[in-house]
């Protein structure tokens, strides 16, 4: 015997409707390409070419220009303007994000945009890898050949440098090398680095040739320099960052390839739960002037947290928590 047959009423092909628009939404919905885990690991970053569109370049460069008309230079996070909060919830990026650092993937309020910087003088090679348990002004100092750094960054950098100057350089696997500097000599005779002899071999000089639509992720203990130059006789020559800096000061512009156009840039950072990523985050609430990023971000705002959970992303608020903890105890004592 078959069962009774109902009508359908009116109600139900509306409910079809809406389930089909929005199966139909999700199909359109733009997704991470999968990205090589094992280069980014090796080198310690990559670039995702193409991940946006032109138009999606020209709209993040018009979202940055009102951005700053209405708020100024950038003072907090990007969760915190309207405008920019919906890059930081591109599905395409938090899902790179989430296949480079695995379960756990969190955002901890440290982000912002760069506009229309002027030429620079005073590059420098450095790692943001900061913070460590027994200095938090310092940089981590663990052995980097024998550790794994779980806090990332991605920049967008909304203009060509694979044929004009102003781009990212790295030094290539650097990731797990010693820090030349000054400073980090001096930490290493005074002992307070854990080095193996594995640390000590200086990757390759690269400049990082990404256009507008790609984005570039890189491990914060990265060894990198912003504005690079391009010698116009030889482009494809990466320079030391101090190099770059006396040839700019001395040679004329017409030397080296221009900046297509004036200099936009958006930076993200995500990491894993761990004490480095306390130590990084906490670091970063240290430096003159970031009390106000701190004081005016709404990254943890109910709202905002429940727009990056849904999408896998976790709020960690230890940062926040620090420097709230901070000016408390400030305030007390006067």
């Amino acid at each position: 015997m078959r069962p009774p047959q109902h009508s359908r009423d009116a109600g139900d092909f509306m409910t079809d409707q809406h389930a089909s628009h929005a199966q139909l939404d999700q199909a359109l919905k733009p997704t991470a390409p999968e990205v090589d885990r094992e280069q980014f690991e090796r080198d310690g970053f990559l670039v995702v070419p193409s991940l946006f569109s032109d138009a999606e370049v020209a709209d993040m460069r018009s979202r940055i220009d009102e951005t700053h008309k209405e708020f100024g230079p950038s003072a907090t996070d990007l969760m915190s303007y309207p405008l920019l909060r919906e890059i930081m919830l591109d599905e395409r990026i938090l899902g790179i994000f989430k296949q480079l650092l695995g379960e756990g993937c969190c955002y901890f309020g440290w982000s912002s945009y760069r506009r229309a910087q002027k030429r620079q003088f005073n590059r420098t090679f450095h790692n943001d890898g900061k913070g460590d348990p027994s200095n938090l002004r310092s940089k981590n100092l663990s052995d980097p050949a024998k550790t794994n750094y779980p806090v990332l960054r991605f920049g967008l950098y909304l203009q060509d440098h694979a044929h004009h100057s102003g781009g990212l350089e790295v030094r290539v696997g650097s990731h797990h090398q010693f820090m030349m500097s000054t400073n980090e000599i001096k930490r290493l005779f005074a002992r307070e680095h854990r080095l193996s002899l594995r640390g000590f071999p200086l990757g390759q000089l690269y400049n990082v040739p990404s256009t507008g639509r790609d984005l570039v992720v890189f491990n914060m203990r990265t060894h990198h320099s912003g504005h690079f130059v391009r010698p116009r006789m030889c482009p494809r020559l990466a320079l030391p960052a101090a190099l770059e800096n006396t040839l700019e000061k001395w040679l004329p512009e017409s030397i080296f390839l221009p900046v297509e156009r004036s200099r936009y840039v958006i930076f993200g950072t995500f990491g894993i739960p761990s004490q480095e990523l306390d130590c990084f985050a906490k670091s970063r609430t240290l430096p003159k002037g970031a009390a106000s990023h701190w004081r005016t971000t709404t990254f943890d705002s109910p709202e905002n947290v429940q727009l990056l959970e849904t999408r896998g992303i976790s709020v960690n608020t230890v940062a926040l928590d620090f420097f709230r903890s901070k000016e408390g105890m400030a305030t007390q004592s006067q």
